[in-house]
C-alpha cells in the first residue's frame, strides 16, 4: 500500500457501431460509423432511373443503434409508356394470295418506363382509319398471312404496367400492296407471225405472280396503257421477237388492232379491253344503251357466262346462259362511259370494251 492515498479514474472508449446503405443498384450512399447513442444525421435519398424511392428498410435510426445496421432501399418501378412507337420496316408489293415478308423494328419504342409489350393492327381501308388488332401478335415483329388486298399495319406499345392500350405509342404505318391480277393472262406465247396489241385505260401489269408472258422469234406484241406499264417478273422476248409500250397522251388505243389471245392484262382500278374476238360479237358498239352477245364459233353453243364491269373495276352484272347464241343485255339506266364486257364459255374468255354514248 501507497503512503498516501491514491484515487485511481476510469478510462472508457465508446462503443461504435456502423450503419450500412444497400441502395439496390441506385446511387451509393456512403457508411455511417459513429459513437452509439449519438444522433444520426440522415443521408440524401438515392435516385435510380426509372424509379421511384420509396425508403429504408429498416429505416435509418434516430440515434446510433447498439449493433450495426444495413438498410436497404425500397424502389418502386415509374410506369410510363413511350413517347415513341418506333419504326417498322418495310413497304412491300406482293401477289394476291401469296404472304408479304416479315415486319421488321427497324427502331425500337423510346421514352419508356417499364417492360414493353406490343399489338398489332391491320387495315384493309387506308393508312389513317379502319384499324383492327391482331391477337396473339405482342412481338416487335410480325408475320403476315396471305394476303388478296392491300392491307396497311402498324405497331402499337406499351409498358406492361399499364392497364390498358389508351396511351400506347404507335409506329409508322407501312403499306403491302398486293398486285390485283386476277389470272386473267396466264402463260401467253405469241408465236412468230403473229401480231397481238392489249390496252387499258390505266394499268397493264404483264405476267407477274408465277405467270409468264414470252414473246418468241418472229412475234410482235404492243402495249398501250393511259397510265402506267408494269413489266413484271416472267416477261421475256425471244431474240427476234418485238415488244413495245407506250402511254397514251392522244386516247388512242389499239384501234382496229385485233388480238388473237382473248386475254387482257388487268392492275388495280383498271378496265382492260381487247376488241371484239371470232368468237364472239359485241353490237352496237358504241351503243346507247341496250347491246347482244353473240357467240360466232363454229361449235356447239354451251354456257356462256357474261360479267360487265363499270370505270373503276366494280361488277355491275353477271349472267350465265346455255345453248343462246344470242343475247341482249342492256345499260339504259347506266351513265355513258367505257364498260368492260368479259365473256367465259368452254372454249375461250374474251374481253370487249364497250362504249356507251
Amino acid at each position: 500500500m501507497p503512503a498516501a492515498n491514491i484515487f485511481i479514474y476510469a478510462q472508457w472508449t465508446a462503443n461504435q457501431s456502423t450503419i450500412t446503405f444497400d441502395s439496390q443498384g441506385g446511387t451509393p450512399i456512403d457508411p455511417i460509423t459513429q459513437d452509439e447513442g449519438t444522433p444520426v444525421t440522415r443521408p440524401a435519398d438515392p435516385t435510380k432511373d426509372g424509379f421511384t424511392f420509396e425508403g429504408w428498410v429498416p429505416d435509418v435510426p434516430a440515434t446510433m443503434p447498439v449493433d450495426d445496421v444495413t438498410c436497404v432501399a425500397q424502389w418502386q418501378q415509374n410506369c410510363t409508356n413511350p413517347n415513341n412507337g418506333g419504326t417498322i420496316a418495310t413497304d412491300q408489293t406482293i401477289c394476291s394470295g401469296t404472304p408479304p415478308d416479315t415486319f421488321t423494328s427497324s427502331a425500337a419504342p423510346s421514352g419508356h418506363f417499364g417492360t414493353l409489350e406490343y399489338k398489332w393492327q391491320y387495315s384493309t381501308i387506308g393508312s389513317s382509319s379502319g384499324f383492327s388488332d391482331i391477337s396473339s401478335s405482342n412481338s416487335a415483329t410480325y408475320t403476315a398471312g396471305t394476303l388478296t388486298a392491300t392491307t396497311y399495319y402498324k405497331r402499337l406499345a406499351r409498358v406492361t404496367c399499364m392497364s390498358d392500350w389508351s396511351g400506347a405509342a404507335e409506329s409508322n404505318v407501312l403499306k403491302v400492296s398486293v398486285s390485283p391480277l386476277p389470272g386473267l393472262i396466264k402463260h401467253i406465247v405469241i408465236p412468230n407471225g403473229r401480231t397481238i396489241c392489249y390496252d387499258a385505260i390505266q394499268t397493264i401489269f404483264v405476267a407477274g405472280c408465277e405467270n409468264t408472258f414470252l414473246v418468241q422469234n418472229g412475234g410482235s406484241a404492243t402495249f398501250i396503257a393511259g397510265q402506267n406499264i408494269h413489266y413484271l417478273p416472267g416477261t421475256k422476248v425471244e431474240s427476234g421477237g418485238y415488244l413495245h409500250g407506250s402511254i397514251t397522251t392522244t386516247g388512242e388505243f389499239c384501234g382496229s388492232m385485233h388480238p388473237t389471245i382473248p386475254i387482257v392484262i388487268a392492275g388495280e382500278n383498271d378496265n382492260p379491253s381487247v376488241p371484239a374476238l371470232s368468237f364472239f360479237k359485241v353490237y352496237p358498239n358504241p351503243t346507247d344503251g341496250k347491246f347482244t352477245v353473240e357467240y360466232v364459233g363454229n361449235s356447239k353453243v354451251g354456257k356462256i357466262y357474261v360479267e360487265i364491269y363499270g370505270m373503276k373495276g366494280d361488277k355491275l352484272l353477271s349472267k350465265e346462259f346455255q345453248g343462246e347464241r344470242m343475247h341482249e343485255f342492256s345499260l339504259e339506266n347506266r351513265p355513258t362511259g367505257i364498260y368492260l364486257v368479259r365473256i367465259v364459255n368452254e372454249e375461250n374468255t374474251t374481253m370487249v370494251r364497250l362504249i356507251k354514248q
